[in-house]
């Protein structure tokens, strides 16, 4: 994969420190507070799924990723209090919006998104 400047405000705030962190978290508070757009064919934002056309799925995750979200929840809390779409965050309400975030990169950016990345850089702990 040919290397490229990352552009991407989740891995900048994860990897720097400081004001440049901070600036990332005001960039991506501002993302997330952007009004909710439907889902369209043309490979738009997916906006809000109702809870009606939700589905319970099962998936297992490492204790020390539990463990994160629950570190982590304080904070988002903290930084965006209204919470979801007009409800507490939930940890499923943070998985199903980092997993929009995630697939989406990875359909607008392939090779070049963050999951790519990841999983060429982490291919030998998948085995």
């Amino acid at each position: 994969m040919a290397s490229r400047k990352n552009n991407d405000i989740l891995t900048e705030i994860l990897t720097t420190g400081g004001s440049e962190s901070s600036h990332a978290l005001d960039e991506l508070s501002r993302f997330l507070q952007q009004p909710a757009v439907t889902a369209q064919s043309s490979g738009a934002w997916p906006g809000v799924i109702s809870s009606s056309k939700k589905k319970k799925v099962t998936h297992y995750l490492a204790p020390e990723i539990i463990e994160k979200l629950k570190e982590v929840m304080p904070e988002i809390e903290r930084l965006f209090p209204g919470g979801h779409n007009g409800r507490p965050w939930s940890r499923s309400a943070l998985l199903e919006t980092a997993l929009l975030i995630l697939v989406h990169d990875f359909e607008h950016q392939r090779e070049y998104s963050l999951l790519a990345q990841w999983i060429q850089e982490n291919s030998l702990l998948l085995e």
